[in-house]
C-alpha cells in the first residue's frame, strides 16, 4: 500500500504530465500564451478572469481558449457573415468535423444524435473517393435547410443521403 508521500509524488507527477500537454497543445495551436491563462473554470471565477485554457478539444475540435461564464470555445462563438445563419454555420462545423475525420482515417464516418449531442459514428467502409469536402459542405447546406441529418456515403460520384435524425 502506498504511503502519503508515495500519493503525494504521484498526484504532483500526473499534474506536471497534464501541465506539459496543455502546452503542448497551446503551442501547436500557436498560442503559447494561453498557458498562463487558468485551467478550470473555478480558477478563472476565483481569479476574476474571462478564458479559460484547458488544452482539450472541443467538441468540434478547436483547441482554443473557453470563455469562463459558460465554458464555451471561442471559435464555436465567433461571428459569422450576416449571410450565413448561426444554424448554417453550426452544421459547417459539424461537417467540417466530420470531414477532418474521413479524411484522416480513410473510412466513412457519420454523425449520429445521441442524447442531445451529435456524435461521430465510425465504420469500417474504406472511403474510395476524392471529393469527401464538397459532399460534407453540400451535406451541411441541406441539412441546415430542412433539418434532415444527411450522410456522406462512398461510390462512383459523391453522395449525400437524407437520413432520419437520431437513426
Amino acid at each position: 500500500m502506498a504511503t502519503e508521500d508515495e500519493l503525494k509524488r504521484r498526484r504532483e507527477e500526473a499534474r506536471r504530465i497534464a501541465q506539459g500537454k496543455r502546452g503542448l497543445a497551446a503551442v501547436e495551436a500557436g498560442h503559447p500564451e494561453w498557458v498562463a491563462l487558468p485551467e478550470t473554470v473555478a480558477e478563472a471565477r476565483r481569479a476574476k478572469k474571462t478564458y479559460v485554457f484547458t488544452g482539450r478539444a472541443c467538441e468540434f475540435g478547436h483547441i482554443a481558449r473557453r470563455f469562463a461564464h459558460n465554458e464555451r470555445c471561442v471559435e464555436c462563438v465567433r461571428p459569422t457573415p450576416p449571410e450565413v445563419s448561426p444554424r448554417q454555420h453550426l452544421w459547417r462545423q459539424r461537417f467540417n468535423a466530420l470531414a477532418d475525420v474521413i479524411e484522416e482515417t480513410g473510412r466513412l464516418h457519420y454523425l449520429r444524435l445521441v442524447g442531445s449531442q451529435y456524435r461521430v459514428v465510425e465504420t469500417n467502409r474504406v472511403i474510395k473517393f476524392d471529393n469527401v469536402r464538397e459532399a460534407c459542405s453540400k451535406a451541411a447546406r441541406l441539412t441546415a435547410q430542412d433539418g434532415e441529418l444527411r450522410c456522406v456515403m462512398p461510390g462512383a460520384t459523391r453522395m449525400v443521403v437524407k437520413r432520419a435524425v437520431g437513426k
